[in-house]
């Protein structure tokens, strides 16, 4: 029984054959909740792209390594292409079967309710829940821990988007062509600048959410200068005596004073799956039921896009772009042409699509592009209010936490258990650099 290990090129042909097997013999159609031939067709364009992603992008990690060095880790270059064309041609399977989420005319509106609606077309295979008192599994938390604290019963603002996630989709423009904040009215007046799938994954200062103003703020203005600082506290409940005899929050009751729950610390909640329909009371600990996603249209029309774009023809080229096009326009984004299309366009469209469903570590790791990850901040939107003029500006800042981010290649693998090689000598070499 102590077979040796199996290469990674090995490991992957028999992914790809087991589910060439469930394609060409599940049904059509689900039956009692299991998965269908385009649920399998849907994880092999998932799986093939990761291998042609790895034989395209990882031949120069890890020269010298025992594992490596034995032909156990890492794809053979020349496979690439044959992987890319398999995660082309599973993820084409499903064209006229699925479709985008089209069905309200409101883009912010409709892109919220891909991830509410049940009975989407975009849905190709998703962890149902349901609300069962005493059976665990159930329910999950999504509601309480991603709500702002003026719509959530516990936990709030324990999951906030970083403005840098909101500006992958395009700046906010919180400052005119000269550097000088733009002075806003009221918060909510941002809102306008923005585009639908940026007010869609994330709630900004201002905005209505349960009936409850979304209640952001980072300090005041006297008077507002360049060189002026603002008035700042730790304490929610702080007020401010201004010289026009009128007393003031200092900061908002839904972030941004310190780092702390319940408060945001970017100045952002998160809107993404974030159930709109529950009372402030069910949005608490077990209550939410929402199913979560896991393979939707959307990203096998992105693994469809990336692996004809490798493919690198100009028939498929055009055919990336159309995908690409398709998830934009969804969106309220511009379309692209042909000669604005990179690979890092499409990785960025992807990124962008897929944040907070649990895709861009495996993507940073298939792409090979972790390490560029170097202490990495993140960064906050301030809104202030200035007194005197009554109006509102934002400001761009590194989040309170100042957590910083990094990746070793060592993360690449994952290491064979010890207890697994004490079972069995032959699975040495273990991975690179365990």
């Amino acid at each position: 029984l102590r077979v040796p290990r199996d290469k990674e090129e090995a490991v992957y042909d028999f992914i790809s054959e087991d589910l060439q097997w469930a394609v060409d013999h599940l049904p059509e159609r689900s039956v009692s909740g299991r998965a269908n031939k385009y649920v399998a067709a849907a994880l092999k364009s998932r799986a093939m792209l990761f291998a042609g992603s790895i034989a395209k992008y990882g031949k120069d990690y890890f020269v010298g390594t025992p594992a490596h060095d034995a032909g156990l880790v890492g794809i053979p270059e020349g496979r690439a292409t044959d992987y890319f064309k398999q995660s082309y041609d599973a993820a084409k399977l499903l064209e006229g079967h699925y479709d985008l989420y089209q069905k309200n005319s409101d883009l912010v509106q409709n892109y919220v309710d891909v991830f509410l609606d049940t009975n989407s077309p975009e849905n190709v295979f998703i962890k149902d829940f349901v609300y069962m008192d005493n059976v665990e599994g159930s329910r999950h938390s999504w509601d309480a821990f991603a709500s702002p604290r003026s719509s959530s019963s516990s936990y709030a603002g324990a999951l906030c988007p970083t403005l840098d996630v909101v500006e992958m989709l395009g700046e906010v423009k919180v400052n005119d062509t000269q550097g000088n904040p733009i002075k806003f009215n009221a918060r909510e007046d941002l809102l306008t600048t923005l585009a639908p799938r940026q007010r869609a994954i994330a709630l900004f200062p201002g905005e209505v959410f349960r009936g409850k103003v979304v209640d952001v703020q980072a300090g005041l203005y006297e008077n507002y200068s360049l060189t002026a600082e603002p008035i700042r506290t730790n304490d929610i409940y702080a007020k401010y005596k201004a010289t026009n005899g009128k007393e003031y929050n200092i900061i908002g009751y839904d972030g941004i004073g310190t780092a702390a729950s319940p408060s945001s610390p970017t100045g952002l909640h998160m809107r993404k799956y974030n159930n709109y329909k529950v009372s402030v009371a069910e949005a608490n600990l077990w209550k939410s039921t929402q199913a979560w996603i896991d393979i939707r249209y959307a990203e096998v029309l992105l693994n469809r896009a990336e692996a004809a774009f490798e493919l690198g023809t100009g028939e498929m080229k055009a055919d990336a772009l159309a995908q690409i096009n398709k998830i934009r326009s969804r969106g309220g984004d511009n379309s692209l042409n042909l000669s604005e299309l990179t690979i890092d366009k499409i990785r960025t469209e992807r990124q962008c699509e897929l944040a907070f469903e649990n895709q861009t570590w495996w993507d940073l790791r298939r792409w090979r592009i972790g390490e560029q990850i170097r202490e990495k901040r993140y960064h906050a939107l301030y809104p202030y209010y200035i007194i005197n003029e009554n109006k509102w500006i934002f400001k761009k800042a590194e989040e309170p936490h100042r957590t910083g981010y990094t990746f070793n290649i060592i993360q690449y693998y994952e290491p064979i258990p010890g207890g697994e090689i004490g079972k069995n000598p032959n699975l040495l070499p273990n991975n690179p650099l365990y």
